[in-house]
């Protein structure tokens, strides 16, 4: 399924709400923030061009990282996402700031 994914999956839901399974089961409130592409980052021969989801929690949360689950309309429910904190870097410190990549 991972790979079968594209930027314009995640696109379609800029600075909307999403709910992010985490690997303990809880869920976390996010809200996806930017889709980059990176072209030159492609496999030769791929017809998939590697992107970055980047987002952040709307409650404050101690989770880091790990293999999440996230329900994207339309798409069904994306499983073993690999999820990675960020530093806030002048953003709200109580909030968290993850990205995704897909290679």
């Amino acid at each position: 399924m991972l790979d079968l994914l594209h930027s314009d999956h995640f696109r379609a839901f800029l600075d909307q709400s999403l709910t992010l399974q985490l690997p303990d089961g809880n869920t976390l409130p996010i809200v996806i923030d930017t889709v980059t592409q990176a072209p030159r980052s492609a496999v030769p021969g791929s017809t998939r061009i590697p992107f970055c989801v980047t987002l952040h929690s709307s409650d404050p949360t101690d989770f880091v990282d790990g293999l999440c689950c996230l329900d994207l309309p339309g798409t069904g429910a994306i499983r073993d996402l690999f999820v990675t904190r960020n530093p806030p870097l002048g953003r709200d410190p109580n909030l968290a700031y993850y990205s995704i990549i897909f290679n």
